[in-house]
């Protein structure tokens, strides 16, 4: 998913850009000069055209709008998780009716109409990230175009028929510091490993593998600290671990999407009640010191995202908080941070608390990693910045103190760190770093 920027025009003679409207995520010309755009409004992706006029909104995330030769109709990617890039290629004409000529996929990139305007083509992956280029016609008869090593990623076709697309080559992996060490050790599984959860005692790492050989629905699994192989506790995307150790929460991607709970010893799978949820937040569910309820920010038809609370022995979620918020997160003490997107901390006595007791005020880019054992101090991580940022931040008073900077071994300096999560008696920590190196390529003579 791309952050929303400024939509702005430039003749190709050259002169300073001309700004046309904020907040746009992606946008295209229609062959009679008109413009599509897509934009967050409401908490829904928008696929606009003309510039007011909803065509297609999604609880996800939509990309690579594009309009046919003909300009009556706009195919497009829709993800409907943020911001997972599985999703499908869609064609919706100019009264809004849709069509899904090709997907689900777990991976998808790129949408551009071939140079005759009669196939589709895009790059996907049923599973990993070793994306294909695939071309689909209008009546869904699909066929595959193009597979190199790595994953591909297509950016336009030209009205001659060259392919202008980019090879990426990308990885996620797990590094782990703990009392001792002289630096971070790799607890990567594959190539898109993502820690989510590390216990009290800094042994044991719950992470989701999500790259090649992981299947469409992904899994999760539960590494030792000393490097040793991961158990395999089921599907999913990991979440958190409870704090009796006996369960690790994960959430089914769509479409098959619930939250389910995995033994970490022996047992079976447990699924949690639904209810109205139309959409779960896939990165931070977490437990209640009691290990019996869970919080998770999910959103009802009508409503944004907003903090849950449900009871693993039954019954169905139950929204405590306004509109608009990004994370929840409870503390050893059983109260409840929940952090909205505008960066206010809102601490909740409990789940049952009309308002807040406490109004918080945070950085923007700061999200929770972790509380002290007596519930007083968050541990904030700044991941828009690098190196990474982390303070120590006192309940009571707000008084911010440096905690640590997280930065990539210094042959790694390419490296970016994108989460962190803290034991509480901040002796151990996990973070997750991308790398991502693209080539780009103009392609003649496919067909």
């Amino acid at each position: 998913m791309t952050d929303p920027g400024t939509l702005a025009s430039a003749a190709l003679s050259g002169g300073a850009p001309r700004e046309l409207l904020p907040e746009v995520e992606a946008a295209d010309w229609s062959p009679s000069g008109q413009m599509a755009i897509v934009r967050h409004v409401g908490h829904r992706s928008r696929l606009e055209y003309p510039i007011g006029k909803t065509l297609y909104e999604s609880t996800g995330w939509i990309s690579s709008p594009r309009f046919s030769p003909s300009g009556d109709s706009v195919a497009f990617l829709d993800h409907p998780v943020v911001p997972d890039d599985r999703g499908s290629v869609i064609i919706a004409n100019l009264n809004g009716e849709k069509k899904v000529v090709s997907g689900p996929w777990e991976s998808l990139r790129g949408l551009a109409w071939s140079q005759r305007g009669d196939e589709l083509w895009f790059a996907a992956t049923r599973s990993g990230v070793s994306r294909a280029l695939y071309a689909v016609s209008l009546s869904g008869r699909q066929r595959r175009v193009l597979s190199v090593a790595g994953g591909l990623t297509l950016r336009d076709i030209s009205s001659d028929g060259r392919v202008l697309l980019s090879r990426d080559n990308e990885r996620l992996g797990i590094l782990l510091a703990g009392p001792g060490d002289t630096g971070p050790r790799d607890l990567s599984w594959k190539d898109w490993s993502i820690a989510m959860d590390i216990t009290p005692d800094g042994k044991q790492v719950l992470f989701d593998e999500e790259g090649e050989g992981s299947g469409f629905s992904y899994q999760v699994g539960l590494r030792p600290s000393d490097g040793s192989p991961p158990v395999i506790l089921g599907e999913g995307t990991a979440q958190s671990l409870s704090p009796d150790g006996k369960w690790a929460l994960s959430i089914l991607p769509p479409p098959n999407e619930q939250m389910v709970l995995l033994p970490v010893g022996a047992g079976t799978t447990q699924p949690l009640e639904r209810g109205a949820v139309e959409q779960y937040q896939f990165d931070g569910a977490k437990w209640f010191p009691d290990s019996q309820q869970v919080l998770f920010v999910g959103n009802e038809p009508g409503h944004g995202p907003r903090c849950y609370t449900q009871s693993i022995t039954g019954g169905p979620p139950r929204p405590f908080t306004p509109d608009g918020m990004e994370v929840c997160s409870a503390s050893p003490r059983g109260e409840i941070l929940a952090v909205s997107e505008d960066h206010r901390g809102l601490l909740y006595k409990t789940a049952s608390s009309v308002k807040p007791e406490k109004v918080l005020s945070f950085e923007p880019g700061e999200l929770p990693s972790g509380w002290s054992p007596d519930g007083q101090f968050l541990y904030l991580s700044q991941t828009q910045q690098r190196p990474l940022t982390i303070v120590r931040f006192e309940i009571a008073t707000g008084k911010r103190t440096l905690w640590k900077q997280v930065q990539p071994p210094p042959e790694n300096e390419e490296m970016k760190c994108e989460s962190v999560v803290i034991t509480p008696d901040g002796q151990s920590y996990v973070y997750t770093y991308s790398h991502h190196v693209s080539d780009l390529y103009l392609v003649q003579g496919l067909r």
